[in-house]
């Protein structure tokens, strides 16, 4: 696996770098990248881009200006150094990866227990809650000078979202030292957890309500889906993004131990969201399609009619029980 000293040495010898996070990003590949791409900044890196190949997670917004997180590149476009951040495989980084692959020198941080890159381009704690813990790390060894309020803010929130608000049990010691100096900063603290756990727009509220409304309950209760359709998104005016944060409410309810959440991206194309409680390991059943991510937490895409996908899902889900 690659040591920090080999890692300050590639992104010293860089002149041009780009940050990718993967699809359908969440709090803690966003803040990472966002972290990332604002240190090197710092650090006198003047070439920096963030790529990400779906769009943004709609409540990053408050952290990040539009122009920071780029969809896509020219096909010609290279980079001395691509960093991957937060991605368990190459396919995470969708359309992406081409970006990663063609870059003269590339390496990967991450903390997914499931990660299939190669150890010589792999910075991996898979015990941290969150990319941003090891990201922290990273980035007070190559240069603490470097690391500024907004870069503190943005590592800030990738562990606060991953960690569940300190909820999940990968949340440890060292989770809680690197906030404490993450807090020297003066980080707002206060308005990133409101932000992410509490704001909700009015439209993104009636999208919830009527998917939980909707919500159905199998194997005696221990299993909850909830089924987010195109009609749903048209007719609330929402996307995608805006599922994010619901599965955590039918996850509270009393008895259930896996939450799935499952999104229609296109025809014939979900997005599935697994949740788990205790030792129920729900990154089986996302890997068993493609997909990965933690014990407790983990999604993947599946095409397929949508009952084709309720069937496997909750069947998998059973599996685990």
């Amino acid at each position: 696996m690659l040591t920090l000293e080999k890692i300050k040495s590639k992104i010293d010898d860089a002149k041009s770098i780009v940050v990718i996070c993967h699809v359908s990003p969440d709090g803690d590949a966003l803040g990472s990248g966002l972290a990332l791409r604002r240190f090197l900044i710092n650090y006198g890196k003047a070439d920096v881009e963030l790529l990400c190949s779906d769009e943004a997670y709609s409540k990053i917004a408050f952290l990040s200006k539009r122009e920071e997180i780029k969809r896509d590149f020219p096909d010609e476009k290279k980079f001395d150094l691509a960093i991957g951040v937060d991605v368990a495989n190459a396919e995470r980084m969708g359309d992406a990866r081409k970006f990663y692959y063609r870059a003269q020198d590339r390496f990967v941080v991450d903390h997914h227990a499931t990660n299939e890159f190669d150890a010589e381009e792999l910075y991996l704690v898979s015990n941290a809650s969150s990319t941003a813990e090891i990201m922290y790390s990273v980035l007070s060894f190559v240069s603490i000078s470097s690391i500024n309020r907004d870069v503190a803010e943005c590592l800030y929130t990738g562990i606060l979202t991953d960690s569940g608000a300190f909820y999940y049990n990968s949340t440890s010691s060292n989770t809680h030292n690197v906030l404490s100096k993450l807090y020297e900063y003066d980080i707002d603290a206060n308005r990133i957890y409101y932000e992410f756990f509490k704001k909700t727009p009015k439209n993104v509220f009636k999208l919830h309500a009527r998917v939980l409304n909707n919500a159905v309950f199998e194997n005696n209760s221990q299993i909850a889906i909830l089924s987010f359709h195109q009609k749903d998104f048209i007719e609330t005016d929402t996307t995608i993004a805006d599922t994010e944060g619901c599965i955590n409410k039918i996850q509270d309810v009393d008895g259930v131990v896996i939450a799935i959440a499952i999104a229609e991206v296109d025809k014939n194309s979900y997005k599935v969201s697994f949740r788990s409680k205790g030792d129920v390991d729900v990154a089986f059943c996302a890997s068993r399609f493609g997909g990965g991510g933690h014990k407790n937490a983990s999604g993947c895409r599946l095409n397929g009619s949508y009952y084709d996908v309720y069937d496997k899902v909750t069947q998998i889900a059973k599996s685990v029980l």
